[in-house]
């Protein structure tokens, strides 16, 4: 549904309007589903009339990350805007630099989707761009939530999935990643269930969901990489048949794309 806000709010004001986000964000407060802490934190924030920019949370959640990928739809031709629009869509509800990073992460990962054919696409050339468009951003490590308490960035956690993909447990890569509500944990669990998987949509989402714990994330940031590769024609019939909000959401993709073909360098 946050996602659905942001496709509406570029396609109503024909760019990335934080302040009318924001405001479409604390009206979901009365009618969302699955709400998060740290958005629900947030969102009461913005409808006490706290300004979009001061309204987030120190928080390194996902619930910016699953959200982000109209702008790897709105910005595949223009990376340096991509990761500041990214940024700012994060830092309305989530401000840690983790959670910024994994929004330029998988709004890069989008981008980089849109522009390959999917019979050439390269899982390792993928990371490599990922992580290209996402270092520096983060100055210090965070610790993970394992009893090791080792530390690390997101940029390095996704430059792991080299190695990760070469293990034939897929179990003993979940294991290791975990996949709870931690950006650290569930965005490299859906970059890995994804680009095990990419040219089978089908395959991707089962293997999300299979992750376990925070796998409705996992999914919902799986899915759109797939789904930017793949194209809707290889999205099976039974995932669109009755899927709620089916036109608004094809509206909306197709006019953000129709913003997007404005010209533009840096493309992946």
């Amino acid at each position: 549904q946050m996602t659905m806000c942001i496709a509406q709010s570029i396609v109503a004001n024909r760019r990335l309007d934080p302040a009318d986000i924001g405001r479409r964000f604390a009206e979901w407060l009365e009618y969302g589903r699955g709400k998060g802490r740290t958005c629900i934190d947030a969102c009461l924030r913005l409808r006490d009339g706290v300004p979009w920019y001061e309204s987030g949370i120190d928080s390194a959640g996902n619930g910016a990350a699953m959200r982000t990928s109209p702008i790897g739809l709105l910005h595949w031709r223009r990376l340096g805007q991509l990761r500041i629009d990214a940024a700012l869509v994060c830092l309305i509800t989530h401000t840690h630099p983790t959670a910024i990073a994994s929004t330029v992460a998988m709004s890069a990962g989008v981008a980089y989707c849109l522009t390959c054919e999917s019979a050439l696409f390269a899982p390792h050339e993928f990371i490599d761009f990922v992580v290209a468009c996402t270092e520096g951003i983060e100055e210090a490590e965070v610790a993970e939530r394992r009893p090791s308490g080792t530390k690390t960035t997101l940029a390095k956690r996704l430059a792991e999935l080299h190695t990760l993909l070469r293990e034939p447990d897929f179990r003993a890569v979940y294991d290791y990643l975990y996949n709870g509500a931690f950006v650290l944990e569930s965005l490299p669990t859906a970059m890995y269930a994804f680009l095990r998987n990419h040219s089978d949509f089908d395959a991707t989402l089962y293997a999300a969901v299979d992750a376990g714990y925070d796998c409705d994330t996992s999914a919902a940031m799986a899915g759109s990489l797939a789904g930017a590769l793949l194209g809707r024609a290889q999205i099976p019939v039974r995932w669109l048949a009755e899927l709620e909000f089916r036109e608004e959401l094809i509206r909306w993709a197709d006019g953000i794309h129709v913003r997007s073909q404005v010209s533009g360098e840096n493309a992946p």
